[in-house]
């Protein structure tokens, strides 16, 4: 457990709901949005694991956890066996006979047996999917057992909030206790990093983070992290001081490990949206509907479609900027760490294609930028084209309107 975050506000409430549950009747099923990597599956395992750890609590209440990479969950009949595998550690071709007749009732009055008397406390990590699986049908179902039983709390995570909770046709608007995680501050993040150094014993990484050259890059480094908890624990498990002080190698080795997940997120998408994600992952910043129309060659009306459907599904941002026309929209990645993985792998592939050079590889023209600026605040001479756009942006609305949103931060500051 990593110890600079089991003593969030979010995870203290959840144990007091759990506990709660265990003891009386009431069942305060409970919802974590937040943005992915920013610790959702680790405030619900250390609520768990805290409330399992009074005798009284693990006697009342046994644990079905549903994790973001289940698979062949495509029907509430679905999920019930999973559950009653679970629960019975034994896979009984009767309940599979009543998952196949779809026989929600059989495999529910199963659960409840299996539970003799115990509450059910149902982790559901990536709610929105599971919910899209199932339907309205299938999501209303859930909520007539859990209501009908008495015996099933049920604890949720997502990374935006959707419609099937924020609906009031929807079978479960309203029945959830919400918590939105921030994701973490620098000084926190710096704190992960430190603990998984410890634990690894690099003491190098401790000291450095405490110097004034370490307490730059850690600013740094807090523009890349999204809050990231896992991005946080990475750096501390994998970099040593040199990394660190670098700033490029450090961040290359979470997107190392990163990288086969955040190509399969890219993977996932249609291909319009695809095309679009990589054209702005490949700019500076951020680009207009028309800007990116022309880099794609796609047609504007269906470039602004697909832009919405981005922003709805969290990949992509949509801001208006003061001091520029507001018919105008600016779009941009959402995630930095993905913005880096497209630009990285364009790099890594022109390396291959050239002659072997003795020169370092070249980085992303926003990390030696993050590294300078942290240093001293200076940017004379620009070193990159990137660079030339943010000292541009101190004075120009039109430069400042194309950055990144964090970047455009520390313009405003």
């Amino acid at each position: 457990m990593i110890d600079p975050v089991v003593h969030r506000p979010e995870i203290l409430r959840l144990v007091a709901r759990l506990r709660e549950a265990a003891r009386g009747s009431a069942r305060p099923h409970t919802l974590i949005i937040g943005a992915r990597g920013s610790g959702k599956t680790t405030v619900v395992a250390s609520a768990v694991q805290a409330a399992l750890g009074s005798p009284r609590t693990s006697r009342r209440l046994t644990v079905v956890w549903v994790g973001q990479d289940a698979v062949a969950l495509m029907a509430y009949a679905d999920l019930l066996l999973l559950i009653l595998r679970r629960l019975t550690g034994a896979s009984d071709p009767r309940h599979a006979a009543l998952r196949r007749e779809r026989d929600h009732v059989g495999l529910e009055t199963a659960i409840v047996a299996a539970l003799d008397g115990r509450v059910l406390v149902l982790v559901l990590e990536n709610l929105h999917h599971l919910f899209g699986a199932f339907g309205r049908t299938g999501a209303g179902a859930l909520r007539g057992f859990v209501e009908s039983s008495g015996s099933v709390l049920v604890v949720a995570t997502s990374p935006r909030v959707f419609r099937d909770v924020t609906s009031r046709d929807e079978p479960w608007f309203g029945n959830f206790v919400t918590e939105r995680l921030d994701g973490l501050s620098a000084s926190t993040g710096a704190a992960v990093l430190v603990s998984a150094a410890r634990d690894r014993g690099g003491d190098d990484v401790v000291a450095f983070v405490d110097s004034e050259p370490g307490r730059a890059r850690i600013a740094a480094l807090a523009h890349l992290a999204g809050g990231s908890i896992r991005f946080w624990s990475l750096l501390g498990t994998y970099a040593d001081a040199s990394d660190l002080d670098d700033l490029a190698p450090a961040v290359r080795l979470v997107l190392d490990r990163l990288g086969g997940y955040l190509t399969g997120r890219i993977a996932a998408l249609p291909a319009d949206q695809q095309t679009l994600v990589a054209e702005l992952a490949r700019g500076p910043g951020a680009q207009s509907v028309q800007e990116l129309a022309d880099s794609a060659g796609q047609d504007p009306k269906v470039t602004g479609t697909t832009l919405r459907r981005l922003t709805d599904a969290h990949l992509v941002t949509a801001t208006k900027v003061p001091g520029t026309d507001q018919r105008t929209t600016w779009y941009d990645i959402r995630e930095p760490l993905l913005r880096l993985h497209i630009q990285w792998s364009d790099l890594d592939s022109v390396a291959r294609a050239g002659p072997a050079s003795p020169d370092p590889p070249a980085v992303p023209d926003l990390l030696p930028l993050l590294r300078r600026w942290h240093a001293d605040s200076s940017l004379h001479p620009p070193a990159s084209p990137l660079e030339e756009l943010f000292l541009a942006a101190r004075g120009d609305r039109a430069a400042y309107a194309h950055l990144p949103a964090d970047l455009r931060a520390l313009v405003d500051g």
